[in-house]
C-alpha cells in the first residue's frame, strides 16, 4: 500500500496480505495489514486483522443452513464433560480466533444441559424469541449470551422428486467381491456394499438415486461429481470407506437414520489429521446430510471422524464419545457425549445473517424487517428456494406498505479490525507491537506517528533511540 513513507525521521512500509501471507484475492475475507517502520536504524512492526463484511441483499443474508452458527438446536441441547466445540484450525479462515456461535430455541431451561467442564471457551449462546426466558440461567458461568429479536428458521428439507427415475434393481442387492461397479441413476431396493467391492455413484450416470436403504460394510463407495441420494429408511457407513473424487459432493436425504462408524467426507487416500494438516481440509458443504422423518436420528459413533453439515429439523443428532465432526449441526436435538468434538468451519458463515448487527434482515431499530418472520414461518418448499421465496414475500410486503416500494433491500458492507493474536501469524523476522494503524491524511511529512505504528515512547513523550531500543515486544511463534 505504501513504501518509504516519511515518519519521524524514518520511513514506513504498509503491506496487505491474506492469512497465509500471500497477495489477497477476491475470495479472501480476512486480511492482514502490516506497518513496518525504520527509525534510527531500529525496525518495528504492528499488524491489524481486517475482517471484510460483505455487502448484500436480503436474499444474500438468508441462509437456510444457518451456517453462521456452529450449532443451532431447536429444542434440547446436551454437551457433556470434556466435549469440545471449537473452530477448525486448518480451515482457510481458521488460523485466527473466531467467535463460536451456538443458538437455540429451547422452550425450557431444563432442555439445556451444558457441562461446566465442556471445552467451549469463547463460545457465545444466542437465544431467539422461542427460547425460555429462564434458559440463560442454565449456561456455565463463563459463557456469554445474546438475545435475538427474531425466531430463527429451521427449514424442513424437501427431497427432490424421484417420480421420473427408472427402477434399476427391484430386489435387495449385496455387492460382495464384485470388484468395480458403476451404478447408474435410478431406483433401487436395499443395497449393501461389502468387502471386495468398489461401487461408484457418479453424475455421469445421472446424479439422482433412490434407495430403500444403503449400507457400506467393509466395501468402498466413491462419489464422483454432484450426487444426490434419497434413502427411504437408513443410510449407514459401518466399516469400509465413503470417498470423494476431486470436486465431488454428496447430498443425502434420509428418512429414518444416518449412522457413521468410520471416517467419512474426505478424498480417497486422505490419511492425515484434519486438525494439523492443511491438506486435509475439505469443505463440510461437500457432504450435507438431511433427515426428513418425524423421529429421525443421526449418529456419529465413538472414534468416527466425519466432515459434513448435518440438518435434522425433526431429528436427534448424537456425537459419540471420542467422535469428531468437522462442520456444523442444525437439529431439533443434539447430544454431544463426553469427550466428543465439533470443529466449526468459519467459511460457512456468510457474515450477513441473524447474528450480524448490520444485517439487512433488521431495520434501523434492530427489529426484523417487515414481513420477514411470517414469510419464514410460512415457507414449506425446498431449502434451495428458501432465500429467494422469502425475499420476494418481504419485498411484496414492503411494497404494499409504501405503495410501490423498493425492488431490493440491502446494505453496503463494512470493515472490522482487531489486533492480531500473538499465536495467529508467523514471521521470519521482526517484532510485534500493539497499536492501531492510522490513515495518512496529514499534509506533513510525518502523517504517521510512532504511536500510530505501535512504537513505544518515553514517559515524557519523546522517542529517542536509547529508549526505543529497550522496548520489549512479544515474539510471534510459528503457527502456520
Amino acid at each position: 500500500l505504501a513504501t518509504d513513507l516519511p515518519i519521524a525521521g524514518g520511513t514506513a512500509k504498509i503491506t496487505i496480505s491474506n492469512l497465509n501471507g500471500r497477495a489477497p484475492t477476491s475470495d479472501d475475507r480476512d486480511l492482514v495489514v502490516t506497518a513496518t517502520a525504520v527509525v534510527d536504524g531500529i525496525e518495528s512492526q504492528t499488524q491489524k486483522l481486517v475482517r471484510m463484511m460483505p455487502s448484500g441483499s436480503i436474499e444474500d443474508a438468508l441462509d437456510p443452513h444457518l451456517g453462521e452458527f456452529a450449532l443451532y438446536i431447536k429444542d434440547s441441547l446436551q454437551i457433556g464433560n470434556g466435549a469440545r466445540v471449537r473452530p477448525w484450525g486448518t480451515s482457510p479462515e481458521g488460523s485466527v480466533s473466531s467467535t463460536i456461535r451456538i443458538a437455540t430455541s429451547a422452550p425450557s431451561a431444563a432442555n439445556l444441559m451444558i457441562s461446566s467442564s465442556a471445552d467451549i471457551d469463547g463460545a457465545v449462546m444466542y437465544f431467539d424469541t422461542g427460547a425460555s426466558f429462564s434458559a440463560p440461567d442454565m449456561l456455565p458461568h463463563s459463557m456469554n449470551y445474546q438475545m435475538l429479536n427474531v425466531a430463527l428458521p429451521l427449514v424442513d428439507p424437501m427431497a427432490p422428486s424421484t417420480a421420473s427415475l427408472v427402477t434399476q434393481l427391484a430386489v435387495d442387492t449385496a455387492f460382495t467381491g464384485a470388484g468395480e461397479v458403476l451404478l447408474p441413476s435410478g431406483r433401487y431396493q436395499s443395497v449393501h456394499v461389502n468387502m471386495g467391492s468398489v461401487v461408484t455413484l457418479s453424475d455421469d450416470a445421472g446424479d439422482l438415486y433412490e434407495f430403500a436403504s444403503f449400507e457400506i460394510n467393509k466395501g468402498t463407495v466413491i462419489i464422483d461429481g454432484e450426487v444426490t441420494l434419497i434413502v427411504n429408511d437408513s443410510f449407514r457407513v459401518d466399516k469400509g470407506a465413503l470417498e470423494f473424487a476431486d470436486d465431488a459432493s454428496l447430498h443425502v436425504f434420509v428418512e429414518n437414520e444416518a449412522r457413521f462408524r468410520t471416517n467419512v467426507g474426505w478424498a480417497a487416500g486422505a490419511a492425515g489429521d484434519p486438525m494439523n494438516d492443511p491438506e486435509m481440509y475439505e469443505s463440510p458443504r461437500n457432504m450435507i446430510v438431511c433427515t426428513t422423518g418425524a423421529a429421525s436420528r443421526v449418529r456419529i459413533e465413538s472414534g468416527a471422524r466425519v466432515c459434513a453439515e448435518i440438518h435434522a429439523p425433526a431429528g436427534e443428532v448424537e456425537i459419540g464419545s471420542g467422535a469428531r465432526l468437522f462442520g456444523r449441526v442444525a437439529a431439533y436435538a443434539l447430544d454431544m457425549q463426553p469427550g466428543s468434538a465439533l470443529y466449526y468451519d468459519p467459511t460457512l458463515d456468510n457474515r450477513l445473517g441473524f447474528s450480524s448487527p448490520a444485517s439487512p434482515l433488521y431495520d434501523e431499530n434492530g427489529d426484523p424487517i417487515v414481513g420477514l418472520e411470517s414469510a419464514m414461518a410460512l415457507y414449506t418448499g425446498p431449502m434451495e428456494y428458501f432465500a429467494e421465496t422469502v425475499t420476494a414475500s418481504v419485498l411484496d410486503e414492503i411494497s404494499n406498505l409504501v405503495g410501490g416500494g423498493p425492488t431490493e433491500v440491502g446494505y453496503g458492507g463494512w470493515v472490522d479490525s482487531e489486533p492480531i493474536p500473538n499465536n495467529a501469524l508467523s514471521y521470519e523476522d521482526g517484532e510485534m507491537y500493539s497499536g492501531a494503524i492510522a490513515f495518512n491524511d496529514s499534509d506533513s511529512d510525518s502523517g504517521l506517528s510512532l504511536d500510530d505504528l505501535g512504537r513505544p515512547a518515553n514517559p515524557d513523550g519523546s522517542t529517542d533511540k536509547g529508549t526505543t531500543e529497550q522496548a520489549q515486544a512479544a515474539e510471534v511463534p510459528q503457527a502456520l
